[in-house]
């Protein structure tokens, strides 16, 4: 899968860019790798917007909030997933 057309004008970043409080949504997922295809099992997809809730001490696991959807990611894990800021603001 590709990045989806109508985010060329976003700032395309990874979830572990994200800081605590901020919100994104979600453009990739590697479909193709373990990872991908495991967040897609536990209802992740493209377009959902994505929460960084906390850090854990150590930098790993963060705590994300998928839409409605509470989850823990280790860090490679999130620095898999691609997402753009809902609003420019929000990289600030």
């Amino acid at each position: 899968m590709g990045l989806p057309i109508n985010i060329q004008s976003k700032t395309v970043i990874s979830l572990t860019e994200l800081k605590p409080g901020q919100a994104a949504r979600i453009c990739h997922i590697p479909s193709d790798t373990p990872v991908g295809v495991g967040l897609y099992d536990r209802g992740v997809a493209e377009g959902q917007r994505v929460v960084l809730e906390r850090i854990a001490p150590f930098g790993s696991p963060l705590w994300f909030r998928f839409d409605e959807l509470p989850m823990l990611l280790r860090r490679d894990e999130a620095a898999a997933v691609r997402a753009h800021y809902d609003d420019e603001r929000e990289a600030k």
